[in-house]
């Protein structure tokens, strides 16, 4: 007897479970969005607001709140999200309990520059970001940059400097000549620091802290306004 009960349970599972799972899914279709929650992951730039996010939002695909779940289109909702300047990405997903969440990631500014186009950022990837109203970002001034080759350029010293400590904290500026040179403003010493090209970077920079620790150590640096590292293997002061 259970060998028969067995045997016709067994095929009955699926369809129960496909029932149950039907059941479910309609039942999560028929409610509708009770709230909407805008979280920042990670660090907060201040490049933008809750409130701009949400009223950009409701202005380019209309408000989600009330809506059914069947209906909202999460792809469509991210895509509006990413569109925003000062977003670097999101992410959109749905609670069973009707609850709508939109965490974004936002762009982080490593310097401003003055373009064409008026006053601009460059974010931690190499492009360029308008600034932001909410917010004005403490970074080193880019200057003399104007094409993307030269913006390509600019941001290989950059990205070295914001991944060194020691750099980070020194170097306030970074400007372009017309040769194609890149000098650089310092915060200590009073000096300047004459790169020339953005190639062989972490040589030229390594050469100038074994020169930093040996100069401060002799009390040295205070007497020079312009360092020279553009040649190799070594440091010209003047």
């Amino acid at each position: 007897m259970r060998k028969w009960l067995k045997y016709i349970l067994l095929p009955l599972i699926p369809i129960i479970i496909g029932l149950l799972y039907g059941f479910a899914q309609s039942k999560h279709n028929a409610r509708r969005i009770q709230t909407m929650t805008i979280n920042f992951v990670g660090e907060d730039t201040g490049m933008t607001t809750k409130e701009a996010v949400s009223n950009l939002l409701i202005q380019n695909t209309g408000d989600p709140l009330n809506q059914l779940n069947s209906t909202i289109n999460l792809h469509a909702i991210e895509d509006q999200v990413k569109k925003n300047p000062m977003v670097k990405n999101a992410e959109i997903y749905l609670s069973p309990k009707g609850q709508l969440f939109i965490d974004i990631k936002q762009k982080k500014p490593i310097a401003r520059l003055t373009t064409k186009k008026g006053h601009q950022y460059m974010d931690e990837n190499g492009k360029l970001m308008p600034v932001s109203p909410y917010h004005s970002a403490r970074v080193m001034l880019l200057e003399g940059v104007n094409t993307s080759i030269e913006q390509e350029a600019a941001f290989k010293i950059i990205d070295y400097i914001k991944h060194d400590d020691f750099y980070a904290k020194q170097v306030v500026g970074i400007k372009r000549l017309n040769n194609g040179d890149f000098l650089i403003d310092t915060r200590i010493g009073r000096h300047q620091i004459l790169f020339g090209k953005a190639e062989n970077i972490d040589v030229k920079f390594n050469k100038l802290k074994i020169f930093y620790k040996r100069m401060w150590h002799e009390d040295q640096l205070k007497k020079y306004k312009l360092l020279n590292i553009k040649y190799n293997k070594q440091v010209v002061c003047s």
